[in-house]
């Protein structure tokens, strides 16, 4: 498996002006695949003031596929990679006002749309005169919406911060229902704090708590007696 990317990052801004534009992207080749892929990932921040400033975000991510996705005996050959597509709005306020001592609060709303996905399917196709099994195809999507807050507190030699997720992450099929995605995690809380000691010394710690990582449940199940074996009957996907 090789893997070969170019990223760009630029920087553009007028003396004085308070807007700064970031004309970013990235250009990947993937061998399993054989596909190049272009990924424009620009973004644009407005300074309100030296302490307040606002920044829109997006871009086009991709993901290849795993070996025996692309595999030829296994998997399908003509497998493209995964992609998604990422925007994000996002405030920042930093109240020191130039002090070395107080907080920054930051908090972003952010949408991914999945193209492309990567799912097992049970279709056929012909490859060289034969009917075979496609195993995979491209035919999943899916969809992250959520909010994160983030609020630092820095006082030397201590630093805290507290982190917020709040999201939903979803995934469908062509003619399949919309389901929760499997690491779906729908609150996440991080705390982190340190303590900076003389001669390079830090002593940190992190909590962190999620709700989440859904399954299927088992509702009921029905008796084979001709096997000695009970057959799960199955909830709704990801429930």
């Amino acid at each position: 498996t090789r893997f070969t990317g170019l990223y760009m990052r630029n920087e553009l801004k007028s003396p004085g002006s308070r807007w700064l534009f970031s004309p970013n992207m990235r250009v990947d080749h993937f061998n399993l695949s054989r596909e190049w892929t272009f990924s424009p990932r620009p973004s644009m921040t407005y300074s309100l003031s030296e302490s307040l400033s606002t920044k829109l975000s997006g871009g086009t991510y991709y993901q290849p596929p795993l070996n025996q996705e692309a595999d030829a005996n296994f998997g399908n050959p003509e497998i493209k990679s995964n992609r998604s597509w990422h925007a994000n709005f996002n405030v920042s306020k930093d109240f020191r006002e130039g002090s070395s001592q107080g907080f920054t609060v930051s908090a972003d709303l952010f949408y991914k749309y999945l193209d492309r996905q990567i799912v097992e399917t049970d279709q056929y196709v012909t490859r060289v005169g034969r009917l075979v099994p496609l195993f995979y195809s491209n035919e999943g999507r899916g969809q992250v919406v959520g909010v994160q807050t983030f609020l630092k507190y820095t006082r030397e030699p201590y630093v805290a911060s507290l982190v917020y997720t709040l999201s939903n992450s979803e995934r469908w099929k062509k003619g399949a229902d919309k389901t929760r995605a499997p690491y779906d995690q729908r609150h996440i809380v991080n705390f982190l704090a340190s303590r900076q000691f003389t001669r390079n010394w830090k002593l940190a710690t992190r909590i962190r708590y999620s709700t989440g990582t859904p399954v299927t449940p088992i509702t009921s199940a029905t008796y084979d007696s001709d096997n000695d074996v009970h057959i799960p009957i199955r909830g709704k996907t990801y429930s």
